[in-house]
């Protein structure tokens, strides 16, 4: 017989963490420069708590309904047919996404590790990496972020001191001198990068010891918000504000000048960009599986083997889109954010509101029915 519990507290943190840091870290720093310049990490830092919050939140929603799947959250809160139209608005919202991201990917790929090969076939050979770990099923999942965790955060921390000699402190000064509009939509931008968080719906049902969820959650928070604050404050420190919101992916140009003025290694951009494709092979394996989860569960498919493979054209001719990094940047990537927003307040907010008014409304029942 299979194990129904079989997450660990080390495999919640690692999938928690590998699947909402990836790709944006990329180019993340490049738009919070451009809303609040040298303050930047203090968006980080309020993202962190934005992040806390949410993950909360969706613990206790799956913690009031018995800890049951996403479908069956939406379904008992909402109906069965709106349930069910909101989960696929949601799945779809997150391919779009995706897509997206993977596209960003593709070009940085393309751009730095394979210049003359054709952005389609990287693509292809992505979709098909990401759906093969993902017909596997959860179990091997999580045991694969269990390992790639240490593989892609100890070369990058390291990389990351020897960067020390680049950094200025004093290209992070001063502070508090922009608005709190300014700040909230710095720290929206942050947290659609994030947007990987939604595993935890997938993840939570199935760990082992629950009481222990809520300090996993407060530990891989913790973990992302100084990884992420860490990581644009040596942006900041390294190329100045005004450079990091010119550049595309500032955080690559950042880290390609360890080569430049240290000369630590040889080539040693390479080993980096070696080590962010698995960050964002995480990521993309974790969305995409929330994704075709749901799909699963909505229209009762037998095998999420099956499932997956229904959005790898939609993938495809979405990170196909955009005619150029220019445009996806600017203009395709608003659309997404858009879709994200409404998703983040009806599948959470929301949802989390009206099972909390339910849950107290059942309590209150449940003391006059033992009054009489």
């Amino acid at each position: 017989m299979k194990e129904k519990y079989f997450i660990k507290d080390y495999g919640l943190f690692t999938s928690l963490v590998v699947t909402m840091i990836g790709i944006g870290l990329f180019y993340g720093p490049s738009f919070v420069a451009r809303l609040i310049g040298e303050e930047s990490y203090l968006a980080s830092i309020l993202m962190t708590i934005v992040l806390l919050l949410i993950l909360y939140m969706i613990h206790s929603i799956l913690k009031m309904n018995n800890y049951e799947d996403i479908v069956t959250v939406l379904k008992n809160t909402y109906g069965k047919v709106i349930g069910n139209i909101i989960s696929i608005v949601y799945s779809v919202s997150m391919i779009v996404i995706l897509s997206m991201s993977l596209r960003a990917f593709a070009d940085v790929i393309k751009i730095y590790l394979l210049p003359k090969t054709k952005i389609e076939i990287i693509i292809v050979v992505l979709v098909f990496m990401g759906v093969y770990l993902v017909k596997g099923g959860l179990k091997n999942l999580v045991y694969f972020n269990e390992i790639t965790f240490p593989i892609m955060f100890i070369p990058v921390s390291v990389i990351l001191l020897l960067n020390i000699p680049n950094a200025k402190i004093g290209r992070l000064l001063p502070v508090f001198t922009h608005s709190p509009i300014q700040y909230a939509q710095a720290v929206m931008e942050l947290f659609f990068l994030l947007s990987g968080f939604c595993i935890a719906f997938i993840l939570f049902p199935y760990v082992k010891k629950k009481e222990n969820i809520n300090r996993i959650i407060r530990r891989s928070s913790l973990f992302v918000g100084v990884f992420y604050t860490v990581t644009i404050m040596f942006v900041i420190a390294t190329l100045s504000a005004s450079q990091a919101a010119n550049k595309i992916f500032p955080t690559i140009t950042m880290l390609r000048s360890i080569n430049i003025r240290s000369g630590v290694l040889e080539r040693w951009d390479g080993i980096v960009m070696a080590l962010w494709v698995l960050f964002y092979y995480t990521t993309f394996t974790g969305s995409y599986y929330f994704s075709t989860h749901i799909i699963t569960k909505v229209f009762n498919i037998e095998d999420i083997r099956i499932s997956s493979i229904i959005y790898v054209p939609i993938i495809y001719i979405l990170a196909l889109y955009p005619q150029s990094m220019a445009e996806l940047y600017t203009v395709k990537i608003g659309p997404a954010k858009i879709a994200f927003g409404i998703s983040l307040v009806v599948v959470i907010f929301v949802s989390y509101f009206i099972n909390l008014f339910k849950s107290k409304g059942g309590q209150k029942n449940e003391v006059k029915k033992g009054s009489y």
